[in-house]
């Protein structure tokens, strides 16, 4: 079933208010489990660029070249990643747009609220960058982007939340690059920043990377399996772990 679009604008509204109210949600401490297993999991909640979709297989249903699948490879015993991405889903909901792609329509946001996780990383905008025209569309990204950030801060499980920003459009699209560049980028770090969450600048970070090309698949859009790769590597180096 979707999820109601009413009851998400509430929640914009009352997000709001208790932001300006300076209510600190996700410094409450995290809830002790029963029966701790001392697995640290972690979700990555984005679309294609975090199913995978571009590398080896991706066709056929692999997503094993996903960088959620190598990012447990590279962190190792002890944690656990679950891949909560869905290829074409975005924030920005407005009235045309398809609602099943919306990412809290998909069942990949279902998986994520039930994976009890101790940290969230969220890649999520660069299918925004498309439909941005002006600073109105990047203030209801922002206000979109920051409730569902919220969702996260308020699990049970009390999870560290981690902003991803998105990598380059450059070879895939210039206008669309723009786009993401004068929109999306300054949002994702804003956010951040106002919700006291982790930033990890992968665009700045992997930017002369991918422009090589060696990292994308051939639509010049998504990694291949050595990009993802380069993903795991640069976001398992800024996780704040212990």
């Amino acid at each position: 079933m979707c999820f109601s679009l009413k009851k998400y604008l509430s929640l914009l509204t009352c997000s709001a208010l208790l932001f300006a109210c300076g209510c600190n949600k996700h410094k409450i401490e995290k809830v002790v489990k029963e029966e701790d297993d001392g697995i640290v999991r972690i979700t990555c909640v984005g679309d294609s660029l975090t199913q995978g979709i571009g590398a080896t297989g991706w066709q056929n249903g692999d997503y094993s070249g996903c960088y959620p699948n190598q990012l447990e490879q590279i962190l190792g015993e002890g944690y656990e990643v679950s891949n909560c991405g869905k290829g074409s889903s975005y924030v920005y909901y407005y009235e045309g747009r398809t609602e099943e792609l919306w990412y809290p329509n998909t069942a990949a946001y279902s998986m994520s609220n039930k994976s009890e996780p101790d940290i969230v990383l969220i890649l999520l905008g660069t299918n925004d960058a498309r439909v941005m025209k002006n600073q109105a569309d990047a203030a209801q990204w922002k206000a979109q982007f920051t409730t569902l950030i919220e969702h996260y801060l308020d699990m049970e499980t009390k999870p560290e939340v981690y902003i991803v920003s998105s990598i380059t459009l450059a070879l895939y699209d210039k206008a669309k690059e723009k786009q993401l560049v004068d929109y999306i980028l300054p949002m994702q770090r804003e956010v951040a920043n106002e919700l006291g969450c982790p930033y990890i600048d992968i665009y700045h970070g992997l930017y002369d990377y991918f422009l090589t090309g060696e990292g994308f698949a051939s639509d010049n859009l998504h990694p291949n399996n050595a990009g993802y790769r380069k993903m795991a590597e640069y976001i398992a180096d800024n996780l704040e772990l212990n």
